[in-house]
């Protein structure tokens, strides 16, 4: 048996081969814990990779959605603008022609009226004419020359006959 001095010597190299390997354990299982921990830190690493590669085709899908939509939208605003000035000048346009339809309809009034007046004063002359004649011709005195009856005015439908729109 060894004796108390060599067992005290050994006891010394056993007590710090027991740390040792007591220390190796624990560098083992703190090694185990780190080699999980990076294993996971990769798997959330290569997951925020896959979900960020996912929210930027997203992204740019609707980025070109969008663009797609507000030339979509300016097109549609410059066909309501396009329209409603075709629009307005159409409404002008018939606001011109009406006027003058109303002018052309009181010229030709005023023409009638004039003609009829033309009209009347030839009759006139010419009743006098055969008037002043009337002995001389084969027309008997007693009966007064037959008036021809005045033009009835025809009504032609006017601008004021008209629904103004």
């Amino acid at each position: 048996m060894p004796t108390k001095k060599a067992a005290s010597r050994l006891d010394p190299a056993a007590r710090q081969l027991k740390q040792l390997r007591a220390t190796i354990q624990q560098l083992r299982a703190k090694l185990a814990q780190e080699i999980k921990r990076r294993k996971l830190d990769l798997r959330v690493l290569e997951e925020a990779k896959r979900v960020r590669a996912g929210v930027t085709q997203q992204m740019t899908a609707l980025r070109a959605q969008g663009q797609k939509l507000a030339g979509q939208l300016k097109k549609a605003v410059g066909d309501a603008n396009s329209r409603e000035q075709a629009r307005k000048e159409a409404a002008a346009l018939v606001k011109e022609l009406r006027a003058e339809l109303r002018s052309k309809a009181n010229e030709l009034r005023q023409k009638s009226a004039e003609l009829g007046k033309m009209v009347k004063a030839s009759l006139g002359r010419a009743r006098e004419t055969v008037h002043h004649e009337a002995p001389s011709s084969h027309i008997s005195p007693e009966a007064p020359p037959s008036e021809p009856s005045e033009p009835a005015e025809t009504e032609s439908e006017g601008p004021e006959d008209m629904p103004e729109n």
